[in-house]
């Protein structure tokens, strides 16, 4: 895949999640695996400290 279609799609994804947390975070990681077996996703929030 293309350099610029990759940030295309980093950008979007970035985006819905910014639209589906519903609370102020500092930081998003997210990691995700395609394979021929299968999808995986993992998404980790880090909040401000209270």
């Amino acid at each position: 895949m293309e350099t610029k279609e990759m940030e295309m799609l980093y950008e979007k994804a970035a985006n819905i999640l910014n639209e589906m947390i519903p609370e102020a975070w500092n930081k998003i990681l997210l990691y995700t695996e395609v394979s021929e077996e299968g999808r995986k996703v993992y998404i980790f929030i880090i909040t401000p400290a209270t």
